[in-house]
Parts: structure tokens; sequence; C-alpha cells
């Protein structure tokens, strides 16, 4: 009896031990993936930052450049209006 007793105890402790290892392979499976979509979130928001900064960069180099060619011809141009 004790046999028949403990054999389907194992039986119904392996089905209960199977459902908590099927929630933790599958928590595990879950965080890989959302490791990886940050990963590549990360990656993204670095490149657009990057280019942020080199379009600021390009922008205010030419902001810093205009004013004094608009400067010299707007100069020009007020006295003779």
């Amino acid at each position: 009896m004790d046999n028949e007793h403990s054999g389907s105890m194992s039986s119904g402790s392996g089905a209960v031990t199977s459902a908590p290892a099927d929630i933790a392979a599958e928590k595990t499976g879950l965080s890989a993936q959302a490791e990886a979509a940050l990963s590549k979130v990360s990656e993204t928001a670095q490149q657009a930052g990057n280019h942020v900064k080199e379009a600021a960069t390009s922008l205010a180099t030419e902001a810093v450049k205009r004013p004094k060619g608009s400067s010299t011809s707007r100069s020009r141009r007020e006295p003779t209006s």
C-alpha cells in the first residue's frame, strides 16, 4: 500500500511541479524577449540621439555662419532702404 500511495503522490507532485516549471520556463522566455526588445529600443534611441546631435551641430554651424553673412547684407540693405 505504501508503494501505491507514494506512486500516486509522486505522479501528483510531478504534475504540480511541472506547472511551476512551465511557468518558470515561460518567464525565462519572456524575460529573454523583453531583454532583446529593450536592447533594440536602447540601440535605436542611441542612434536617434546621435542623429539629433549631428543635426543640431549642423544647424548651429549654419546659424553661426548666417548671421555674419546676413547682418552684413542686412546692414547694407537697411541704409539704402
